[in-house]
């Protein structure tokens, strides 16, 4: 991950929303592929029980992001050693603590990661029961900027 328009956050619910909303474009529309991206991460054509909402972004806003996403799905547990992401594994920060309790918020994280120009995941299949989306390039670990090692690991990130 490069430090280039990145600045370092907390995953935290504000910060999602923050990243969600900045990204994301009402306007949108599906014929407008030059400046919006369509983002539904479940589909039922791929095991699931009915297709996600349609949600837009706008491309540019969401490619200067990805290292912003990427520092927060940083934080998540065990990262770093994952190649694969299931819902479940967007709840639960580094410290084994949840960052949220709201699905609608953790469903914010998991729209902006399935963002296909950010090339984080590959889609997200149920159709073996494995409910999973294979990590495209190994995710690095990041540190809160609140925690009392975070200067020195920044220094050398």
């Amino acid at each position: 991950m490069k430090r280039e328009n990145l600045e370092p956050m907390e995953l935290n619910e504000e910060n999602v929303d923050l990243l969600f909303d900045r990204c994301f474009a009402p306007e949108g529309n599906a014929e407008d592929q030059d400046n919006f991206v369509a983002v539904s991460p479940f589909s039922e054509e791929l095991g699931y029980d009915e297709d996600s909402p349609m949600v837009f972004f706008r491309k540019e806003t969401a490619l200067k992001n990805k290292n912003n996403i990427l520092y927060l799905l940083g934080q998540l547990k065990d990262i770093e050693n994952k190649k694969y992401l299931r819902p479940d594994d967007f709840y639960i920060k580094a410290d084994g603590i949840k960052w949220t309790e709201d699905k609608e918020k953790a469903m914010k994280l998991i729209y902006l990661t399935d963002t296909a120009p950010l090339d984080i995941i590959s889609i997200f299949i149920n159709l073996d029961f494995s409910n999973s989306a294979k990590i495209i390039k190994p995710i690095e670990k990041t540190l809160s900027p609140t925690s009392e090692d975070f200067e020195k690991w920044y220094e050398n990130f």
